[in-house]
């Protein structure tokens, strides 16, 4: 892969990996405020699909829209893809397809709270669930990472919810974090791209770091781009060209 001049832009194609574009908006925001000068952000979402995320389910129903995506990125010029949801939707696959970085928000995320402590915790969005059960728990086992992390809860809030129920979310996040310390987790991450504005609070109060998914993702893919490191096609080989019927 060729670095990016510094002076030059690099485009930066973030994928919401749903239906709706109630948070491009706010993502767009999010992302602003921490993007390097030279860093042009573009915010799609899909046009079919599922509308949140949430379990296994949800996340297949957005993997191949997702891939169609990351490809049509790589065509339009862009230097790096972000896939935006902490289940990672197609992530493996997208690697396969593009040869510009491929970085998803949990992968970005996991491993950064892996530098950052000795353990740590995942605290979701979505309905109340068994503990542990969720895409993002059998993604580190793929990532090496399952022995780093003490488990995952859910707040019990809706993914489409989140803005609407913030203090909710706040005091949840408190409450299970205190749990989750007393586990042996010294590093929170938040297990959603849209629990935003309520990390520095939430650490603050826990004495813990809270890793932003958003965050961990962009600057994990402005360095790759900066470097000129992408995927390797060995552990990412190239698909073989066949027939596709959608």
């Amino acid at each position: 892969m060729t670095r990016t001049n510094c002076s030059s832009s690099k485009r930066i194609r973030v994928i919401v990996p749903v239906t709706t574009e109630m948070w491009n908006q706010v993502i767009q925001e999010e992302l602003e405020k921490y993007r390097e000068q030279n860093t042009v952000l573009e915010i799609v979402s899909l046009k079919k699909g599922i509308e949140s995320i949430e379990t296994a389910y949800d996340e297949a129903w957005a993997v191949p829209f997702t891939l169609e995506e990351a490809i049509k990125a790589e065509k339009d010029g862009c230097h790096g893809i972000i896939i935006y949801c902490t289940a990672d939707p197609g992530l493996q696959a997208a690697k396969e397809a593009v040869k510009i970085p491929v970085v998803g928000l949990g992968e970005a995320s996991f491993y950064m709270a892996s530098l950052l402590g000795r353990k740590f915790c995942i605290l979701s969005a979505g309905p109340e669930a068994p503990p542990n059960v969720s895409p993002e728990m059998d993604n580190l086992k793929v990532y090496g990472l399952a022995e780093k992390c003490v488990g995952l809860l859910s707040l019990g809030v809706a993914v489409l919810d989140l803005e609407v129920q913030k203090e909710k979310v706040k005091e949840r996040l408190i409450e299970l974090g205190q749990e989750m310390i007393k586990r042996g987790a010294d590093v929170i991450v938040l297990g959603c791209g849209s629990i935003l504005g309520v990390d520095e609070e939430v650490s603050q109060i826990l004495g813990i770091p809270v890793v932003v998914p958003a965050r961990a993702a962009l600057k994990l893919c402005e360095t790759l781009i900066n470097i000129g490191l992408a995927q390797s096609k060995r552990a990412f080989p190239s698909p073989e060209r066949k027939r596709i019927t959608l």
